[in-house]
């Protein structure tokens, strides 16, 4: 089933810069997604149109089977949640507790209800013990970790991350990869965009490759192992599939991800 269709969708800035040109896609519910491109590919531009945040100019977006347009803005983001690259523009509330009722605030959540979600988003998010703490003295990934809470909080069936991993340490890239994961296994579909192609491979199960606004494919990881695809789309293999390319015969799939390095060094070990 898919909760995201786009057809031919283009994007015009105001100073004439086409950032999205005749782009369709669709995403399945419950999935995890990547959308690569270098920068200025056109990802966070085509990220705006599935919130709701930008309307097409040319084409459709349809979120969950409705069109979006002006009339249903306000109702996509209450099915599209967006967290942004950088949490400083997200995180603006005297607290914690605060920062992540603001959302469900909003849509007119209140009372018992409202305590329940945020109590509960904060406790899957692993943040509950910082819930009376001031926003603008915590760390970079708890920033993050609030700006994800006050969508969960919103109990939205799509969450979407625009550069998830900037400014992450790796414990932090740890963390939020195991909680996007957990809310992916509870049923939501999870879109992220990236440049790091590495982080694709070992997480995403579908790929989405965008370059100056167009579309160049999408597909299941294999792809990330393309040679030629990725060099058009001025991507870097990843590091696995670099290493290997070197000692498999051009006719067999290169590994993209650790493991699957791994079952290929075992099969050498044994003969």
């Amino acid at each position: 089933m898919a909760v995201i269709s786009v057809e031919h969708l283009s994007y015009q800035y105001k100073d004439g810069t086409l950032a999205l040109n005749d782009i369709s896609l669709t995403i399945s519910k419950n999935s995890k997604v990547a959308i690569l491109g270098p920068n200025g590919a056109g990802k966070t531009t085509l990220l705006l149109h599935l919130n709701g945040i930008f309307t097409p100019q040319k084409g459709k977006v349809e979120i969950l089977g409705r069109t979006i347009d002006k009339s249903s803005q306000k109702w996509v983001r209450n099915k599209v949640g967006f967290v942004f690259q950088d949490p400083d523009d997200q995180v603006f509330s005297p607290t914690v507790w605060e920062d992540v009722a603001f959302g469900p605030r909003n849509m007119g959540i209140a009372g018992e209800e409202l305590e329940k979600r945020v109590s509960t988003a904060l406790k899957v998010a692993g943040i509950s013990e910082i819930a009376q703490k001031s926003p603008f003295n915590l760390s970079y990934g708890q920033k993050k970790k609030v700006a994800i809470a006050g969508i969960l909080a919103m109990e939205t069936e799509i969450i979407i991350l625009d550069e998830p991993v900037t400014f992450l340490d790796p414990q932090g890239k740890k963390d939020l990869f195991s909680l996007l994961d957990q809310l992916q296994h509870s049923g939501k579909t999870i879109i992220i965009a990236t440049h790091d192609i590495n982080l694709a491979a070992e997480w995403a199960e579908k790929i989405i490759i965008i370059k100056e606004g167009k579309l160049l494919t999408q597909g299941d990881t294999s792809l990330l192992a393309n040679k030629k695809l990725m060099e058009e789309a001025n991507l870097a293999l990843p590091i696995v599939s670099e290493i290997f390319s070197d000692y498999i015969d051009e006719a067999q799939p290169l590994p993209t991800t650790i493991k699957e390095a791994q079952e290929i060094i075992k099969r050498w070990l044994k003969k």
